[in-house]
């Protein structure tokens, strides 16, 4: 009787199999692996990709870095820095100044807030150097290629070679087809129309920044204009950007600022915040002009209506309301409004195309009830909003519900007044040099012609 024979695993091929298992597993650990690296390094680039984009809109819109802590422990990032471009100082990116920010890295940040002391001891950190604007993680990623462990700092391997031209420095922006060369030994910005240039003041090629501290109103007698500059403009720049440039021969050179900017018109009756925090609420439909100066509360905001005529904003502190109980209040808010205009209400040359606050059968206003109802309307609406608006142009007398009163016209004028350099007599005399509300008096303006408010 034959006996069947049972076949087993040979060890030549259990010897295979191991074998096979093993190449199997260290192919899957290596994948694995790969992988892992492969997920930091794009935590990274996406990390700078997106800080990248929000530290330019920032320093267009602010015309200053998003950054404010200098970091001095840069000893690692050798390898990416270019010594040409990555020069003056590197700061930590500040997170909480730019909106949607959710990054992968840089934890530190949290920590570095409640110890800038130490700053440099930390390294889970963005920083931005301060005239490339390239970004750096301290920390690195560090990633096996080849059997070799490389650490990358930023997107790129070797260092940028790529410069900017600098449109601001120290928040000074650079005027249009301008260089930034570098500071005097005053420390004051230069600039010139040729660019990698040594800096030479004597040359009429340079121009050095003159810091203006306070407002001004007229150019300074020492100023050449070109043939394409004007007063307005300069003023304008120089209140807004706090000065100038000026080369050896008193000629200057200034940002121009784009009074064409516009937001979207409102959807709704909405409050605007602008750069200092001051709020005004825009009425339905009108349009907000994102242009500096012109965006300033302090300065006069414009907006501009479904019509495109254009509004100016006149502030009315409610520090000046010292009587007052409730906007219905009418008797109080007309006292306490009188003596703060007490100056501007006196009979004068700048007083035109308003309604008397008192009136006479003579009245642009039919009756005196109908008068008196809106004068109270008038007083109740700046009470409660402290301020008003006043159109920039005339236009025809065809609602009286919405012409300005004389006290409206004082109130203008003392917010001119507090906003600006202008002694009285300028105010009184003439709107030539009122900014945002230049030659928005006009003596000569005779016929139907009004000055009107927004309620």
């Amino acid at each position: 009787m034959k006996v069947k024979q049972e076949k087993g695993v040979t060890l030549v091929a259990l010897t295979i199999t191991i074998v096979m298992l093993l190449i199997l597993t260290g192919f899957l650990i290596y994948n694995a692996q790969d992988s892992v690296y492969m997920k930091k390094l794009t935590n990274l680039y996406n990390d700078i990709d997106l800080l990248r984009g929000k530290v330019s809109s920032y320093y267009n819109q602010y015309g200053k870095l998003p950054a404010k802590v200098k970091y001095n422990n840069t000893a690692g990032l050798t390898e990416v820095l270019n010594d040409k471009i990555d020069t003056g100082d590197f700061y930590v990116i500040d997170l909480e100044a730019m909106q949607g920010i959710t990054l992968n890295y840089g934890k530190d940040y949290d920590k570095i807030k409640q110890d800038q002391n130490n700053v440099d001891n930390y390294f889970d950190v963005y920083i931005v150097n301060e005239n490339s604007h390239n970004i750096f993680y301290v920390s690195g990623v560090k990633i096996k290629e080849n059997d070799r462990f490389k650490t990358y700092y930023t997107d790129y391997i070797t260092a940028d070679n790529i410069q900017i031209n600098l449109r601001y420095i120290d928040g000074v922006m650079i005027p249009q087809n301008y260089y930034y060369l570098g500071k005097n030994q005053s420390g004051e910005i230069v600039i010139s129309n040729i660019q990698d240039e040594n800096i030479d003041e004597s040359k009429e090629s340079q121009y050095i920044w003159q810091k203006q501290t306070s407002r001004i109103a007229k150019k300074p007698t020492n100023v050449v204009f070109n043939d394409s500059q004007t007063e307005n403009e300069f003023i304008k720049s120089v209140n807004f950007y706090k000065g100038y440039f000026k080369n050896s021969k008193n000629k200057v050179q200034y940002a121009s600022i784009d009074e064409n900017k516009w937001s979207e018109p409102y959807t709704k009756e909405m409050q605007y915040t602008d750069v200092n925090g001051k709020s005004v609420t825009i009425p339905e439909g009108y349009r907000v002009n994102l242009s500096p100066v012109l965006n300033d509360v302090d300065e006069g905001l414009v907006v501009k209506d479904s019509n495109d005529i254009e509004w100016i904003w006149v502030e009315v502190p409610g520090s000046v309301f010292r009587t007052v109980e409730n906007n219905t209040d009418y008797e109080s808010i007309a006292a306490d409004l009188e003596r703060y205009a007490q100056e501007y209400l006196k009979q004068s040359t700048t007083k035109n195309k308003t309604i008397s606050d008192n009136w006479t059968s003579s009245n642009e206003i039919s009756s005196e009830e109908e008068h008196t109802k809106l004068f109270n309307k008038m007083l109740g609406e700046i009470y409660q909003k402290n301020g008003f608006w006043v159109s920039k142009d005339l236009v025809s007398k065809n609602n009286t519900n919405q012409m300005l009163f004389d006290l409206q016209w004082g109130l203008l004028c003392k917010f001119i007044g507090i906003n600006s350099s202008l002694s009285y007599n300028d105010i009184q005399t003439n709107s030539n040099n009122w900014g945002n509300f230049k030659n928005l008096f006009n003596a000569n303006t005779s016929g139907n012609q009004y000055r009107v408010t927004i309620y």
